[in-house]
């Protein structure tokens, strides 16, 4: 397993499900049905404490497990999907 903490660009079906995205310069297809979850946020590493009045949607991320291949590699991978700003991050390849 390699930790990876990066910014990607990805593209999701009309259910919200990521098909494709951009790592390093390649695009990755997704090659199965994506599994999806939700965790706790990491809140301690961006503040001291969580504010008054965070709520449990403030706490939890979008997890989505995606197996993928791009034209010379394949894996499994573990991406985080920020849904206030829309933003996705490559957390983990499997």
């Amino acid at each position: 397993m390699i930790q990876v903490d990066e910014p990607i660009a990805v593209m999701t079906n009309h259910d919200g499900q990521p098909v494709s995205f951009d790592w390093r310069g390649s695009q990755y297809l997704a090659t199965g049905v994506p599994i999806r979850w939700y965790t706790r946020r990491s809140w301690w590493r961006e503040v001291d404490q969580a504010p008054k009045g965070y709520s449990a949607q403030a706490l939890e991320v979008e997890m989505w497990r995606v197996r993928a291949q791009c034209d010379y590699d394949s894996g499994l991978f573990e991406l985080i999907h920020s849904t206030p700003d829309d933003q996705w991050k490559l957390v983990r390849v499997i």
